[in-house]
Parts: structure tokens; C-alpha cells; sequence
């Protein structure tokens, strides 16, 4: 029915930093490796990253390595390769991930030119591009993946609306943003050189603070956790990437007074829709 277990509390090794409400003012601070066999975490404060084994919902520490910059707020990463987006130096680091879970250095990128805020990094569905959202700068950088798994030079991009925050792809290569500032998202077409063009620009979601996205698996659907007005607003993704808002007032799911949701994610089977209730202190979810 959806319902969550709480199977434990395992330490990361590294250090956050402090704050109350959202300090990394990101997305994907934790991520699971596509095969979802390795779980990887960001520690902003000590500028490292660390690596788990996942064994049916236990986790096992398996190393902590520097990220490649300063402050790291956010991972992406394939079977192979993980990509950590450090906020204060405006770099990629990328680290290659061991048979076992072991991280090691593989290299690094940089932002584009007067980078300010970057706030999430994600791999395309098929591994092939990486984006890369600048809340403060109004950017959005994108990348090609290499077969080696180094970046290409990166390609700026004017966002739609202001403040691009959180992001996620669906299963057509779309970039499905949105736009804390101007309360909207945005959906771009992404070509095989990264190049986004924009499909649907600054829809109004009707809520305040629209920070993070999510993706269903099946590419149909976009949910935005909305911190100022404690709401979820959905969008349906036609198949050219369109943007239609699921309820006219934005109001698709109400998480109640004072959740203040601050992240969200989806079940495998997209089934059941997932929130942090920073407010509260606790995890929402919706069928």
C-alpha cells in the first residue's frame, strides 16, 4: 500500500552543514546507481562523497572520497561513473565507481563562465548528456558523456523562467525544470549534442516555491514540491515534451499546513509519489 519501514540510520562518515531549511538549495543530494546496487551521498561540509552498498534496504559504507571541488550539494551517476556538482568552486567532479562500490578520481569539468547557484546535476536516461541547473545565474549548462566517461565542453543556456532549480529527465531526452522564482516550469527538447530548445516556457504551476521535480518511470508525468504553499502540482508530458498543468490551480496534491516539502521522488513502478516534509519532519505520500 506504500507504506514506509524505517530500517535504520547508517552514517555517511563525512559532515553536512548547518541550517535548518534546505542549506544545499539543491536536488539529488543522494542518489542510487542505475542498477541500484550502490548508493551514493554528498557531504557538503567536509567536500566529499560517500558510497553504500544497497542489500535489501540495509546499507554498508563502502568508501569516502574528496568530490573533486568544494561543497558538493548534488550526484548523478551510471554503473560506471559518478558526477558531483560542487556549488562553490562552480565544478564537475567525476569519480569512477569499483566493481565493489570504491570510488576513485577520474577527472573533472567546469561550469560555464559566471556560474552562480548551481543547484542539480542528472544524467539523461540513457546516459548519453548531462545537465546541469544555476538557480542564480538563470542557466542551464549541458554536457555530452564521452565514451570514456569525461565531459565535453559545456553549452550555456538562458533558462524559460527564473530560478531553475530542480530537474529531471523523462524517457524522450526532455529536460522537465522548475522555476522557483517565477513559480512555473518549463520543458526544452535536448539534441544529441546537448543543445536544449524550449517546448513549453514558464508555465505557471499556481503554487509558491515550485524547487524540485521528479519524473515518473514511464515519462508520462511531472510533480513539482511546492515549499511555500505545501503542495504537489502535476503536469502531464505529451510526447513532444509539452507541459499540461494536471489541475487548473495547481493544487494536485495538498501535503496540509506547515509541511513545507522540500525534496521528492517516485516508486520503481510509479506507483506511489514521495515527499520530505521538512515542517513536520516526516515522509508524505501520495498513490
Amino acid at each position: 500500500d506504500g507504506t514506509l519501514t524505517l530500517v535504520g540510520t547508517f552514517p555517511t562518515g563525512g559532515a553536512g552543514v548547518a541550517g535548518a531549511v534546505d542549506p544545499l538549495q539543491s536536488q539529488f543530494a543522494l542518489a542510487l546507481s542505475p542498477d541500484h546496487r550502490f548508493l551514493f551521498v554528498v557531504n557538503a561540509g567536509t567536500s566529499d562523497v560517500s558510497s553504500f552498498a544497497v542489500d535489501k534496504g540495509s546499507l554498508t559504507l563502502i568508501d569516502r572520497q574528496p568530490s573533486g571541488g568544494l561543497r558538493p550539494v548534488s550526484v548523478a551517476g551510471s554503473n560506471h561513473r559518478l558526477y558531483v556538482l560542487n556549488a562553490t568552486d562552480n565544478t564537475i567532479g567525476i569519480l569512477a565507481i569499483g566493481n565493489d562500490g570504491s570510488l576513485s578520481a577520474a577527472g573533472s569539468a567546469s561550469l560555464s563562465d559566471r556560474a552562480q547557484g548551481a543547484a542539480a546535476i542528472r544524467l539523461s536516461r540513457n546516459g548519453r548528456l548531462l545537465s546541469v541547473t544555476e538557480r542564480v545565474s538563470n542557466t542551464i549548462d549541458t554536457y555530452v558523456v564521452q565514451p570514456d566517461g569525461s565531459l565535453s565542453a559545456p553549452t550555456s543556456h538562458p533558462s524559460a523562467g527564473a530560478a531553475p532549480f530542480g530537474f529531471d529527465y523523462d524517457t524522450r531526452a526532455h529536460v522537465i525544470v522548475s522555476e522557483a522564482a517565477s513559480r512555473s516550469a518549463s520543458s526544452y527538447r535536448q539534441d544529441r549534442a546537448g543543445r536544449l530548445t524550449v517546448v513549453s516556457g514558464a508555465i505557471p504551476v499556481g503554487q509558491a516555491a515550485p524547487c524540485w521535480v521528479i519524473v515518473d518511470n514511464g515519462g508520462r508525468f511531472a510533480y513539482t514540491a511546492n515549499a511555500g504553499s505545501a503542495s504537489i502540482t502535476g503536469f502531464a508530458i505529451d510526447a513532444d515534451g509539452s507541459l499540461s498543468p494536471l489541475t487548473p490551480d495547481g493544487l494536485t496534491g495538498d501535503l496540509g499546513p506547515g509541511a513545507q516539502p522540500l525534496d521528492l521522488d517516485m516508486s520503481r513502478d510509479g506507483k506511489f509519489l514521495y515527499v520530505l516534509e521538512n515542517g513536520t519532519g516526516t515522509i508524505g505520500w501520495f498513490a
